[in-house]
């Protein structure tokens, strides 16, 4: 240490270059350390694939996928119960029961035949047959156009006297009912005369427009002048019974209030003539109510022979054989098969008992079981359909069955603050 301080004070100059330059080398050095200790540093290796594994677990039940009562879609007597199969695994089909199908074929069979009819060309002779039965309703027809003339024919023969007789009685001078005699005897007649006399004028005004007309009419005028002429004689004849009918009210009044024997006399007339129309009355409606179901039959007729001639309608077929397979389905609903695979857990009825249409023939529980566990919502968000599962059994004993996630609630349910979602699980071994 002496020789050190010896040589800087002899030597001041080179000491100070000395110190100078050793300043600078640990200036140096220092910055290297202590920025490599700050720096990023990257570590390269090689890449190799693995699984990363998140458990979740819960707890939950088993139970069947599907379980169902099975009813019965018709009623009727039971003729086979499969009781072999209570109890069993049976597969989907299985005939579990059948009701009596004596009424349900004969329908079946009926819409069969009304189908096969449809479709089925027609042949020649019933071609000739529905020929036959157009000519015979239009030749029918004719006969019924004859018959209408000749009805109102006998209508416009009875009007005359009867339209004569009327107009004596209400307005001739010595009238039974003339407006002088009338109001001899009270109001009350006068107004019978007058009603009576309203009527008749209306009827005599239609005879005398529908006269001019029936002497144009003949056998050779058109089937729709025939027929318009038989509904204006049938209202004709109405307006003329309603005059008739008030003219004997009138002379029934008039008679009892003047206690005239001679009245009698009259009423007897009018009775007369009350019979008459009453009874052109029934022909031209029986005359109107022919012309109309005979122009039917013949429209119906013609329909038939078309139908042969170009077939039946699409929309006929195709309603005809909505009709069968609507009998065909209810023929098939006699038969009860089981409609999945699955346990025939119990029959509910007896081989011997009669079912209606709901009755429960048995109980049908699936083959499938699944496995219901609840999950908060922190665990539900890892779990999706698809995923596999592992389950155990509290009841046995080193018991662990592989599954696979099947649903997953999409709305959870709030139980005392905690959000909760149930999962479902089918087992892949049963």
């Amino acid at each position: 240490m002496k020789k050190i301080k010896h040589f800087i004070s002899e030597r001041k100059k080179v000491s100070l270059i000395i110190l100078v330059v050793l300043l600078g080398f640990g200036y140096i050095v220092y910055g290297k350390v202590f920025s490599k200790a700050g720096a990023t540093t990257y570590v390269v290796t090689n890449a190799k694939k693995g699984d990363i594994i998140s458990t979740i677990t819960g707890t939950g039940q088993i139970s069947a996928s599907s379980q169902i009562d099975i009813k019965s879609k018709v009623s009727g007597d039971l003729v086979f119960l499969n009781t072999k199969a209570n109890g069993t695994q049976i597969t989907k089909g299985t005939l579990i029961a059948q009701v009596d199908t004596s009424d349900a074929i004969l329908s079946l069979e009926n819409a069969k035949i009304a189908y096969q009819k449809l479709v089925k060309p027609a042949d020649i002779t019933t071609q000739l047959q529905t020929e036959n039965a157009l000519s015979d309703a239009i030749s029918s027809n004719n006969r019924t156009y004859d018959d209408a003339l000749n009805t109102i024919a006998s209508t416009f023969s009875d009007l005359p006297s009867i339209m004569t007789g009327l107009n004596d009685l209400l307005y001739g001078q010595s009238g039974y009912l003339s407006t002088e005699e009338v109001r001899k005897v009270s109001q009350v007649a006068a107004d019978f005369q007058n009603k009576a006399g309203i009527s008749f004028d209306k009827a005599k005004s239609n005879y005398e427009n529908l006269f001019v007309e029936y002497k144009n009419l003949s056998r050779v005028s058109a089937s729709s002048t025939i027929k318009s002429f038989v509904a204006s004689t049938y209202l004709l004849a109405k307006d003329v019974s309603e005059a008739v009918k008030d003219t004997q009210n009138a002379i029934n009044y008039v008679s009892k209030a003047k206690n005239d024997a001679s009245g009698s006399i009259q009423a007897s007339s009018v009775a007369s003539w009350t019979s008459t129309i009453n009874s052109d009355l029934i022909s031209l409606a029986s005359a109107k109510n022919t012309i109309i179901s005979s122009g039917q039959a013949i429209a119906q007729k013609n329909a038939d022979l078309t139908k042969l001639e170009v077939g039946a309608d699409e929309l006929d077929i195709a309603s005809q054989k909505l009709s069968l397979q609507q009998a065909q389905n209810n023929y098939e609903n006699y038969f009860i098969h089981a409609p999945f695979d699955g346990v025939l857990a119990r029959l509910s009825v007896k081989s011997t008992d009669s079912v209606s249409i709901g009755t429960v023939i048995g109980t049908l529980v699936s083959s499938q079981k699944i496995s219901t566990i609840t999950l908060n919502e922190v665990d539900v968000a890892k779990v999706h359909v698809g995923q596999k599962a592992k389950l155990t059994f509290d009841a046995i004993d080193g018991l662990s069955i592989d599954g696979t996630v099947i649903t997953v609630d999409l709305v959870g349910t709030v139980t005392q603050g905690v959000v909760n979602y149930n999962v479902e699980i089918a087992l892949d071994t049963q």
